[in-house]
């Protein structure tokens, strides 16, 4: 509908015209809104499950790290302060 049209409306369909503007500018709000909600919580998702399966991966090469400076014939304690790990912890390794 153009400029014209709305002008030789009377004043009860002009009301409606822009009762149905105001309803459909609404509703492309809430669904913008939505959208980017969504696109949120996906990547907070992402990012959490990324997260988790970097500090796996990091465990696992600590581990494996911790054995093999094991495997060279360095000593517990020395093993222990390379890698941070709690002496207990390195002998678990063993």
């Amino acid at each position: 509908m153009d400029i014209f049209e709305t002008t030789r409306m009377d004043d009860s369909d002009f009301i409606l015209y822009e009762a149905r503007l105001k309803w459909l500018r609404d509703e492309a709000s809430i669904l913008y809104t939505a959208e980017i909600k969504g696109m949120e919580k996906g990547l907070k998702k992402g990012m959490e499950k990324g997260l988790a399966k970097g500090i796996a991966k990091g465990k696992k090469e600590k581990v494996t790290i911790t054995r093999q400076l094991l495997a060279s014939g360095m000593t517990l304690s020395q093993v222990a302060t390379i890698t941070r790990l709690a002496e207990s912890d390195v002998q678990q390794l063993v």
